[in-house]
């Protein structure tokens, strides 16, 4: 155990990175990974499983921040 949090031995890792790819995002994924498990370098493998998945690009690119686009302001109501 590491401060409330199992260690999850090499071999187990790749086990527990495909139980939690839920195609849900970087965030999410490294989030419910730190709820429960630690192992040195959890997140860049984290980052590694996403950028290879190639429906978590699909759905970064449908998510991406759209540039800011000013309005007019109205003169009247």
């Amino acid at each position: 155990m590491f401060a409330d949090h199992v260690v999850i031995p090499p071999q187990l890792r790749p086990v527990v990175l495909q139980k939690l790819h839920a195609h849900s995002g970087t965030g999410r994924m490294k989030s419910t990974a730190r709820s429960f498990a630690y192992w040195p370098c959890i997140d860049s493998e984290i980052d590694y499983i996403v950028q290879r998945s190639s429906r978590c690009q699909r759905a970064a690119k449908t998510f991406a921040r759209q540039p800011f686009v000013p309005r007019q302001t109205p003169d009247r109501p």
